[in-house]
């Protein structure tokens, strides 16, 4: 039998991950049925509660909690699975160390790969967005770099790591713009005019887009618009920001046109924190140049290939990653009550506030995030927290209202998510709350 790197006792990653055949038979070729099968007991009896009811430490806390798109909340079968592989491992750390963790991590990345409908070789795990998106800039070589107005924070800061401000473009992207668009068409004659101006055709430019931008809460078409930046420069290397994206979807559109993919499951797919993917179309056909190649931590499997440097980076807790399975398990099961429950819970929740605050709707539906909603705050509290959203942030949270304030060209909005978990009263506490606020003025 072909053994794998270092003291591993397992088939060769490169084995496991190219086994032609369905996850059932992947699992006997790997040789983990009575793993797995031990933890498909756990999750049958832990998805015997109600979609609502997954979260019991979120719904017991006393708080209105409408952040799940901050650091998530992992559903209560999750951890329960979790536990059970902390425990196989502590029942026996060599067998699970050197027989059954590598196999059982690839077939997270195999269901991964089925989802996402990609080839195991294009998917690697990572311990959280961050970790992944680092990897792929500290890797990819570039002559400069474009992104935008709404990229997230901390990715900015990985920009400028990265790079040198000379060679960094962020484009401006005004809300009172945003607000103009009526169709698709409109985010991509847009686009297009951005590109055309700021393209350097003969250089490789890193091009950084958001699925779901993190504090403007817009949903952009991330696949049309990598094909619109190809289209007219063959050299950008585009790299999108997905971290809103796993689970907030039930059914993935196809990951065409980018060259990085970067998502992770502990916002709208429920598991717990530790769970980071990356996906990279280069690695789907084999030789060739790979821009992406060398991990942040070199271990045992560095010399083996970037799956297998990925997949083992030295003694940690693993378990996040194989609750990946039954994570997707779970997205399938409740995917009907995602559907018809919680995004019209969404839509009502954004009618209400809007409604309650007297505000206009910030985006049009094509644009809206199914689960993540931006809500214009009332002009009371435009005028008592000016530049102030932070303070106001914490004055929810003494209302025991957890709630992120964003401050975006000058007015303060918030950005609410819609789990689950969340009912209408958890928005009437939210809407009621603010006006209270306002109305109190000085009072504060």
């Amino acid at each position: 039998m072909s053994k794998g790197f270092g003291s591993f006792f397992n088939k060769p990653v490169e084995e496991l991950l190219s086994f032609e055949g369905t996850p059932e038979e992947y699992i006997k070729f790997a040789g983990i049925q009575d793993v797995v099968n031990g933890c498909d007991d756990v999750f049958r009896k832990a998805v015997e509660m109600g979609p609502s009811d997954m979260h019991p430490g979120i719904t017991n806390s006393g708080f209105t909690f409408v952040n799940q798109g901050a650091f998530g909340g992992a559903k209560q079968p999750l951890l329960e699975v979790s536990d059970y592989w902390k425990r196989i491992q502590q029942k026996q750390p060599l067998v699970f160390f050197d027989r059954v963790l590598l196999p059982a991590c690839v077939l997270a990345v195999r269901v991964l790969a089925r989802f996402f409908s990609v080839s195991p070789q294009e998917v690697f795990l990572f311990p959280n967005a961050t970790y992944g998106l680092n990897t792929v800039l500290s890797n990819v070589p570039h002559e400069h770099i474009l992104l935008f107005s709404t990229t997230y924070g901390s990715v900015k800061k990985m920009v400028n790591h990265y790079s040198t401000p000379p060679r960094i473009t962020q484009v401006d992207i005004p809300l009172k713009k945003i607000k103009t668009w009526q169709t698709k068409a409109d985010i991509l004659t847009w686009f297009e005019h951005c590109i055309q101006k700021v393209s350097f055709p003969n250089k490789r430019t890193v091009l950084m887009i958001e699925s779901v931008s993190s504090n403007t809460a817009i949903r952009w078409p991330y696949s049309e618009m990598a094909a619109k930046a190809k289209e007219i420069n063959e050299n950008f290397y585009v790299v999108v920001d997905a971290a809103h994206q796993l689970g907030m979807f039930t059914v993935e559109e196809p990951i065409k046109n980018v060259d990085a993919f970067i998502t992770n499951g502990h916002k709208w797919l429920g598991t717990p924190s530790g769970v980071g993917v990356v996906i990279l179309p280069e690695y789907k056909s084999v030789g060739g140049e790979k821009l992406v190649s060398s991990p942040l931590v070199v271990s045992h499997g560095s010399e083996s290939s970037f799956s297998s440097a990925t997949l083992w980076h030295g003694h940690t807790d693993y378990s996040p990653w194989l609750t990946v399975p039954w994570a997707l398990k779970l997205l399938s099961l409740n995917a009907n009550y995602l559907e018809h429950e919680t995004i019209p819970l969404a839509d009502t929740a954004e009618a209400l506030l809007t409604k309650t605050w007297r505000v206009p709707r910030v985006y049009l539906p094509f644009m809206t995030a199914p689960l993540l909603r931006l809500i214009q705050l009332p002009s009371g509290i435009q005028s008592l927290f000016a530049g102030r959203g932070s303070d106001l942030q914490n004055v929810l949270h003494s209302h025991k209202i957890e709630c992120p304030v964003k401050d975006i060209n000058g007015l303060l909005h918030v950005r609410v998510s819609v789990f689950t978990y969340n009912t209408i009263r958890d928005f009437e506490h939210l809407a009621s709350t603010v006006v209270r606020i306002s109305e109190g003025g000085s009072k504060l």
